[in-house]
């Protein structure tokens, strides 16, 4: 039976992340809602892969690479109509134009949502896999063990390989793989804990404040560039505000934001087509309206989430006969 927690969870998360796509940069919602929104959907792989460890390498790979694949081609021809109609902008050269055309198409760029998490999850989930096995067949204090390997992943994150160039994204692949080993090993753990807590109401009231507090302390951060500023803030923000969001999960109202965990990958990969046509139709008429509100932000990330609903149902058939087509390939 399908656990609602982790779909309700990734609804959540993805009502976040278009919220936080739409807020301005400067604003403290852009802050607070990038200082989790990332760890979490890598903290829920790495919780759902604990009920795949038999998975290995080549399963992992073909997954990414098909779903990846798939975007990317979208991204492409998505990018070519807006070549088409002028908007050619954003890009300096072809190095540019490369670049974000195969590993960096965001909302910002060929109008669907960024896709780089995709070959970064697989990567990471196949370290945080290895590192996980490595534990169970050699005889170490596991506790020693776990500790040990954050630790470096966390190093490794703010300090290691860090004079590559960003595209490779090394940096980034260490800490998401700090969090995807953390969901991998603690699966139970962490289930059990929001499973025991009684006082949802009142662990919410604390620590959403806390949360909050500590996002705009911390500042703007991004682990796609990445920027982490004090990393001990960004990681304590991301636990934080991750376990605000699986508190939210255990409520039963929250089961409306089913539809947009179950069907994350297609909404997180395509609510940027929506989002550029929201900037452009605000570009053109932004002579004659003042700066907009929050309302006015609120507004527009609600219009994308349901607009997510049509969009879903326009490429999933289509994501399912590629599928279909890449498997017999193999």
């Amino acid at each position: 039976m399908r656990d609602l927690f982790y779909d309700r969870a990734r609804g959540i998360g993805m009502f976040l992340l278009v919220l936080g796509h739409v807020f301005p940069k400067e604003s403290n919602v852009f802050a607070a809602i990038f200082s989790f929104h990332m760890p979490l959907f890598f903290l829920i792989s790495g919780m759902l892969l604990n009920q795949h460890k038999e998975r290995g390498l080549k399963d992992i790979f073909s997954k990414t690479s098909i779903s990846y694949s798939f975007f990317l081609i979208v991204g492409l021809c998505l990018l070519f109509i807006r070549i088409l109609i002028g908007d050619f902008t954003l890009y300096r050269g072809g190095r540019n134009f490369i670049v974000e055309c195969i590993y960096n198409i965001g909302p910002d760029a060929g109008m669907v949502g960024s896709i780089w998490f995709l070959p970064i999850l697989g990567i990471s989930q196949i370290m945080a896999l290895w590192l996980y096995k490595m534990k169970t067949k050699n005889f170490v204090k596991y506790r020693f063990y776990d500790v040990g390997v954050l630790a470096l992943l966390a190093i490794a994150s703010m300090y290691l390989i860090a004079f590559l160039p960003g595209v490779f994204r090394i940096r980034t692949i260490f800490t998401t793989t700090l969090f995807v080993y953390a969901g991998l090993n603690w699966s139970h753990f962490i289930k059990k804990r929001i499973d025991a807590v009684h006082h949802k109401r009142l662990c919410l009231f604390l620590i959403i404040p806390f949360w909050f507090y500590i996002s705009l302390l911390n500042g703007n951060v991004n682990i796609a560039s990445p920027v982490y500023n004090n990393y001990f803030l960004f990681v304590l923000g991301a636990l934080s505000g991750i376990v605000m969001v699986f508190l939210l999960s255990k409520f039963d109202f929250m089961n409306f934001s089913t539809f947009w965990g179950k069907n994350s990958l297609i909404i997180f990969a395509t609510h940027g087509i929506w989002l550029y046509v929201f900037r452009k139709i605000w570009s053109y008429f932004n002579f004659a309206f003042p700066m907009p509100s929050d309302c006015f932000y609120l507004l527009v990330s609600l219009s994308i989430i349901l607009l997510c609903i049509p969009t879903y149902y326009f490429f999933r058939p289509l994501l399912a006969v590629y599928k279909t087509k890449m498997m017999k390939l193999r």
